[in-house]
């Protein structure tokens, strides 16, 4: 996968005699990089051929799947009404990613703001554990910020930093959120920016939420 910073596909030949949630045995290495991951295990069943594409989720499923074979793309943004797919897509672009040997994380934008809280509350030894954590989600080939959202100026800040950091770095980073357009430019003007460049995919899911529509 040409458009993820990193190391190559793994070259050993044995097999762990494990499943994922999606039912398939790995390679050792292939489930490392699947438990590291931290997509949960009932999420591992959500692929791109679990997917299914209905009116209004056409531009968020290619923006998905070319993070995947892009080499340019940096930065990808699906956006859009809540229950409808973007997760799943999320997911799916992850399974991908470890599939084709490349070290990826996924979390809640609620999990990762609060890491980082909890690292700068750590008293003297606070900036320290925050820039180890900070350093951590920077290297990371692919990342992965589910749900990005944000209530004050410090979520803000902290936000900006590492997606303009690792979007200057070169190494993807995809996120979800059900926020308009329109408010993550008010709130993150850095970032907006960079996701009207070329090298970035903003993308709106405009479909239903499924949840109702069942």
């Amino acid at each position: 996968m040409k458009g993820i910073s990193g190391t190559g596909s793994d070259s050993e030949s044995t097999w762990k005699q494990v499943e994922c949630g999606c039912g398939i045995r790995l390679h050792d290495a292939e489930a490392s990089r699947l438990k590291y991951s931290g997509i949960p295990r009932v999420a591992q069943k959500q692929t791109f051929s679990t997917f299914t594409s209905i009116t209004g989720t056409e531009s968020v499923l290619e923006a998905a799947k070319s993070i995947i074979v892009n080499p340019t793309v940096t930065l990808v943004l699906l956006y859009g009404g809540r229950g409808n797919g973007k997760s799943h897509l999320a997911h799916a672009s992850g399974m991908e990613a470890i599939k084709q040997g490349h070290p990826t994380r996924f979390l809640r934008c609620s999990q990762l703001l609060r890491e980082f809280k909890g690292a700068k509350s750590q008293g003297d030894g606070g900036q320290q554990a925050y820039e180890a954590i900070f350093m951590e989600y920077l290297t990371i080939p692919y990342l992965i910020i589910d749900e990005f959202s944000w209530r004050t100026e410090a979520d803000i800040d902290m936000l900006e930093d590492i997606v303009c950091e690792r979007e200057a770095e070169y190494r993807m980073t995809l996120l979800t959120s059900n926020h308009d357009k329109s408010d993550i430019d008010d709130a993150f003007p850095r970032v907006y920016s960079r996701l009207l460049a070329k090298t970035s995919i903003l993308a709106l899911n405009d479909a239903p939420d499924y949840r109702v529509e069942k």
